[in-house]
């Protein structure tokens, strides 16, 4: 018996190939591919993370911070958040410097086949017009500083784009705080590779802060389509779209103002309108959009009640709902939901219905959406063409919204 054991053992740590592998964190792991695919993808690709780990250059970046991370692990003393996360930040030098490297080898077969890997996957669609080169480069860049934008608001402190629901969970400038900074590097740098790439480091430090900050908001729900949309996936499939004028009413979040009550009045109110809506056969589907946003850090995810809503209080069928559990703003919401309809077949050329009450339909349809939409995500949202004064919204969305954005950790 003991002999089988043993072997088992072995045949285990076979399997996970290193004692890295061993300390697997799904929540991390997920947050990596959800904020930073090019990086995830990068590392299952081993030729060209061959190509990458050969740059003497990206060696030196990496050997380098290998030694500042060591330096404060032996420190005796706590320091201040912004010192603690120093030797993860990448420099305009260094960022130019990688860029650099990676145009070196852009030319190589493997290299261009993972560009066009990168391109096809429409995660990187509003740069899709670039050429190779440019095209590489601004995505390195992009996810560069994108680690950077995490290490400074969840490790430094610094301010979100919207504070109020999306920043660090602690006072950084407490000692408890510091020390959690440092003792979480330490720990990641005494079970890291040997060898990393040269973003390795910055990269799992960044995707712990929101680990440990409980700010894993964006990946709570996978696999969403297994757990939470399986049965719409497969309606989906049957359903004659043709039949319908939209072919989704979207239903927006209408947060509440207290930790008590799960729903607003106002995000009933938007329920009540999408079941007018659907049981007139406007559209086979309710899709309702929204995270967990208000109060700050809530425990209720939107979405999520607002199905158990529909099935309970109006008895919609389950295969006719769609979550989008992700949302923190409108802007989010209907691009959101675009990349499910996108991802479940819909044909988004066929126009979507966006339901919510009075003051946020006249928000959405006003100009200046689109202009915040521009700044936020970097490209317009599509057309919005009014129904009913105030009420409803007829919606022509665009396929670039499957563009990620992981200046928005909590929802790229």
């Amino acid at each position: 018996m003991r002999k089988i054991m043993l072997l088992f053992v072995f045949a285990t740590w076979s399997l996970t190939g290193s004692a890295q592998e061993s300390h697997y964190n799904k929540t991390v792991e997920q947050l990596k591919e959800n904020n930073f695919y090019f990086f995830s993808q990068l590392l299952q690709n081993a030729e060209v993370s061959k190509q990458v780990l050969k740059s003497k250059k990206n060696q030196a970046w990496t050997a380098s911070q290998k030694i500042a991370l060591e330096n404060q692990a032996n420190l005796t003393r706590i320091i201040a958040a912004d010192q603690l996360i120093a030797p993860y930040l990448f420099s305009e030098e260094v960022i130019a410097t990688i860029i650099g490297e990676f145009q070196s080898i852009s030319q190589q077969k493997s290299v261009k086949d993972f560009i066009q890997t990168m391109r096809n996957s429409g995660k990187y669609a509003n740069l899709d017009t670039l050429n190779d080169a440019t095209f590489l480069a601004a995505v390195v860049r992009f996810n560069l500083e994108a680690i950077n934008y995490t290490l400074r608001v969840y490790g430094e402190g610094m301010d979100p784009f919207y504070p109020k629901i999306d920043a660090v969970s602690y006072e950084v400038t407490s000692n408890y705080y510091q020390r959690t900074l440092l003792y979480w590097s330490k720990h990641l740098l005494d079970h890291g590779k040997e060898d990393p790439l040269f973003f390795e480091r910055s990269l799992n430090y960044a995707m712990y802060l929101l680990y440990f900050n409980h700010r894993d908001e964006g990946v709570r729900y996978e696999p969403l389509d297994e757990q939470y949309n399986a049965k719409a996936m497969a309606y989906a499939k049957e359903v004659d779209f043709e039949a319908y004028p939209y072919n989704a009413l979207l239903v927006l979040g209408d947060g509440p103002a207290n930790y008590r009550d799960p729903l607003s009045a106002l995000g009933k109110l938007n329920l009540e309108i999408a079941v007018t809506q659907y049981r007139q056969k406007q559209a086979p589907f309710i899709l309702v959009s929204g995270g967990h946003v208000h109060p700050n850090r809530t425990a209720t995810c939107e979405a999520i009640v607002m199905k158990e809503e529909l099935m309970k209080v109006y008895q919609i069928p389950e295969e006719a709902i769609i979550v989008e559990p992700y949302a923190r703003h409108t802007t989010t919401n209907l691009r959101n939901a675009t990349r499910l309809m996108l991802r479940y077949g819909f044909n988004i050329t066929q126009k979507s219905m966006i339901v919510s009450h009075y003051n946020h339909i006249r928000m959405i349809y006003d100009p200046k959406f689109k202009q915040r939409f521009v700044k936020e995500l970097g490209y317009l949202p599509g057309e919005f063409i009014e129904i009913e004064n105030g009420t409803l919204l007829e919606y022509y969305p665009v396929e670039v919204m499957t563009q990620l954005n992981p200046l928005e950790p909590l929802d790229p």
